[in-house]
């Protein structure tokens, strides 16, 4: 099966680039970090909305960069094993510790209301 082409990229020596012409003629190319299609893909979803703001240089470079690079790193750790968390579970202590079964309140039920009505009705 052959793989649509993802818009904004080339790949070079197996591994997906970035690429795109910004307003002022010059180019910008950065490696995706990636081999995989499908991860290539994913990013690339993420990156497209912010494309028009970098080509026509609203976005500085420096802030795209740090934003494409924090993108593939979470990226990355997200695809190691999405079902096993690779950090620590923080359990609050309000559920660790056993809480005091709280006294129930006094509540107006259906039954009772009908029984207040009949009383006043009558």
């Amino acid at each position: 099966m052959r793989l649509k082409s993802l818009p904004y990229t080339f790949k070079r020596y197996g591994n997906y680039y970035i690429q795109i012409r910004l307003s002022d003629g010059r180019s910008y190319k950065k490696s995706l970090s990636t081999d995989s299609y499908r991860e290539a893909s994913a990013l690339m979803i993420n990156i497209i909305p912010h494309l028009p703001f970098v080509k026509s240089l609203a976005t500085p470079i420096p802030v795209f960069d740090s934003f494409l690079c924090n993108l593939i790193a979470s990226e990355r750790k997200a695809s190691r094993n999405p079902l096993l968390p690779q950090q620590q579970i923080i359990v609050p202590a309000e559920i660790v510790e056993p809480q005091t079964p709280a006294e129930p309140e006094k509540v107006l039920t259906l039954s009772n209301a009908w029984a207040m009505y009949n009383v006043v009705a009558h």
